[in-house]
Parts: structure tokens; C-alpha cells; sequence
């Protein structure tokens, strides 16, 4: 007969034991966007489009590096303008999130980029970002205007992201 009552009591026991590590992983979520981390506008972003491409100098950064370099890279035939600002977003559990920044305003300097020419650009973390960046997931997220071929549309406008992880 005791044979008859652990079973079932094992079975529930496992199931409780399942549900509350599941109601735990959603609270680290919720505790993620708690810290004013929103979830990404766009989720699906490329490292090249129509002849542009962003890389990064490095795909592995410590968590003490202030600095990502990365180049812009234009092959196509047109004439591409961008400017300062940028985004950091990291992966968690699949689904990316903005990373907060303490100041949001960038220099208003502009730039242009002639077809078949590449630019390098550092971006120092320091001032922007409320912290280091914890172990993760990443991808610095850069916005452009436009390629320069003919009148302005808002499907010329160019946002490229381009991965990196950060371990201790």
C-alpha cells in the first residue's frame, strides 16, 4: 500500500519542482526589464544590407573594456551618410533588449562615406552606459541614413547590427 502513495506523491512533487524553476526564469526576465531595459524594437537585424556592411574589431570583449571598434565598410556604388549615434543590445534567453544609457545625447557631427571606402569608428561605453556590461550577449546596433542614389525613402535608411560577447 505505501508503494501505492509514493509514486503518485513523487510524480507531484516533480511536477511542483518543474513549475517553480520555469516561474523562476520568467522572474529573471521580469526583473531584467524591471532595470529599464526594454525589449528591442527590431529583433531580426543583419550586419549588411544593399552593399553596406558592419563588422567589429573584436567578437570578445572583458567586462573592463570601455571601447568597441568596429568599420563600416560600403561597397556599394552610392554615397552613404551616418552619424554618432548607436545602440547596445544583449540576447537574453533569445530575445534582445536595449541596453540602458545614462546619457542619450551623441555629438551631432555627420559623415560620409564614398562607394568602395571603409570607415573605423570607436565608441567609448564609459559616458553612455549606467555600467559594465555583465557577461553576454551582444550586438552593437548602428544607425545610417541613407544611400545617396536618388530621392530619400524611408526603406533607404539603414539600421546594422553586428554581434559580440563580453565574458569576465
Amino acid at each position: 500500500m505505501n508503494k501505492q502513495i509514493i509514486l503518485p506523491l513523487f510524480l507531484l512533487t516533480s511536477v511542483l519542482l518543474i513549475a517553480a524553476c520555469q516561474l523562476y526564469e520568467g522572474k529573471i526576465a521580469v526583473e531584467a526589464n524591471e532595470k529599464r531595459t526594454e525589449k528591442a524594437p527590431i529583433q531580426n537585424l543583419t550586419n549588411s544590407k544593399k552593399g553596406v556592411m558592419l563588422t567589429v574589431e573584436k567578437e570578445l570583449y572583458s567586462t573592463s573594456e570601455t571601447e568597441i571598434t568596429f568599420m563600416i565598410i560600403n561597397e556599394s556604388d552610392f554615397e552613404l551618410t551616418y552619424a554618432e549615434p548607436f545602440a547596445i543590445e544583449k540576447n537574453i534567453n533569445g530575445t534582445w533588449y536595449s541596453v540602458p544609457f545614462q546619457i542619450n545625447t551623441f555629438e551631432s557631427k555627420s559623415y560620409l562615406l564614398r562607394p568602395h571606402e571603409s570607415s573605423a569608428q570607436t565608441v567609448t561605453l564609459d559616458p553612455y552606459l549606467e555600467s559594465d556590461l555583465p557577461p553576454g550577449k551582444y550586438r552593437l546596433v548602428k544607425f545610417f541614413g541613407e544611400l545617396l542614389d536618388s530621392e530619400p525613402t524611408a526603406e533607404k535608411k539603414l539600421i546594422l547590427s553586428v554581434p559580440f560577447k563580453v565574458k569576465k
